[in-house]
């Protein structure tokens, strides 16, 4: 009994229907491996389930999906899949510190003015100078931040633009958590008041949001993936 759900909790995925969600194993689903970077996506539905390929696969190549959120960095991500899947995951993205050059864990060297800080296993180094960090302060860092931008209402604008602005004083600019809010911000911003107008600095900043967020997607989530959908729907709408 005790192995039956074990498996059952490894391999279920969640299905919403009415009120509440229900958890179910599909057999042909649940045999496909995890990859940071996967070639393919899962379709969940309350009868049928079902995979897609994201990207081109040649003949034989392996499918993979994701059993995360991809757009999450490595300092969240991974304890997700060791904690709930029971493996240390060691794709190609994880053991790249950069994660393929999107820097989405890379936080602002406090020593050098253009140094960055990478994981380096229980120590993060700067990639500029010989400073280092220890992995529990830079936890802590991202732990604070990540409960501010929480807090926040998704609907004002000037609240995640003024977090964005705090928080990139300690982090990459392409690091998650101010991906995550370029999330929220992009769909917001240059909606104005019927007699206002929006200025070529205001569509400037946006397109210049929009195209960081694509940076790092076309990465991390390439291909057929929702989040690049939305993105360059908000790019065609301008």
């Amino acid at each position: 009994m005790s192995h039956a759900v074990g498996v059952a909790e490894v391999n279920n995925v969640e299905i919403r229907s009415g009120p509440c969600g229900v958890r179910a194993v599909y057999p042909l689903t649940s045999l496909l491996s995890h990859s940071c970077v996967p070639n393919a996506r899962s379709i969940v539905g309350a009868t049928f389930a079902g995979v897609i390929a994201s990207v081109d696969v040649a003949q034989n190549q392996e499918l993979s999906i994701t059993y995360v959120p991809l757009h999450i960095c490595s300092l969240l991500r991974r304890p997700q899949l060791k904690d709930n899947w029971y493996f240390d995951c060691r794709c190609r993205r994880c053991v790249d510190p950069t994660e393929l050059g999107t820097f989405l864990d890379a936080i602002r060297c406090r020593k050098c003015p253009s140094g960055h800080l990478l994981p380096r296993e229980l120590t993060w180094v700067c990639d500029r100078c010989p400073s280092t960090r220890s992995k529990e302060s830079v936890q802590q860092l991202i732990g604070s931040l990540l409960d501010e931008k929480d807090s926040l209402d998704r609907s004002d604008l000037a609240a995640y633009l003024s977090f964005s602005n705090k928080a990139g004083r300690h982090l990459h600019q392409n690091h998650y958590i101010l991906n995550a809010c370029r999330r929220w911000i992009l769909p917001l911003y240059c909606r104005v008041p019927a007699n206002s107008e929006i200025t070529n600095d205001m569509l400037k900043r946006k397109i210049d949001m929009s195209e960081r967020y694509l940076y790092v997607l076309d990465r991390v989530e390439a291909g057929l993936t929702k989040n690049r959908g939305k993105c360059y729907a908000i790019l065609a709408s301008l």
